[in-house]
């Protein structure tokens, strides 16, 4: 592989369209949606690109056994929460005033 030493063209912005995650779940976190509202505010953003949406993690494939027959429940719960964290406009940081 060669690479030039001087620019052979524009870089595209295109990076600054979408932004790739980690498991769905992350999400929940309190520190991810603060590490995601400070990229946010740094390259305003437009798109998420993760993954793992029926994982485990998750929490929406919920088995369980009941008078001896299998069944599957399903919850969207953490689902709503993640969409609600990143529906939510990004926090800033405020500082307590001193008297």
């Amino acid at each position: 592989m060669r690479v030039p030493s001087e620019a052979s063209g524009r870089l595209s912005d295109a990076w600054r369209f979408c932004v790739g995650t980690g498991r769905f779940e992350l999400a929940l976190r309190r520190d991810y949606q603060d590490s995601l509202a400070l990229i946010q505010r740094e390259i305003g953003f437009r798109h998420i690109r993760g993954h793992g949406l029926l994982s485990d993690g998750a929490g929406v494939h919920q088995p369980y056994e009941y008078a001896g027959a299998r069944h599957v429940r399903h919850s969207f719960t953490y689902v709503d929460q993640v969409i609600d964290a990143y529906l939510t406009p990004p926090r800033t940081p405020t500082t307590a005033s001193m008297r």
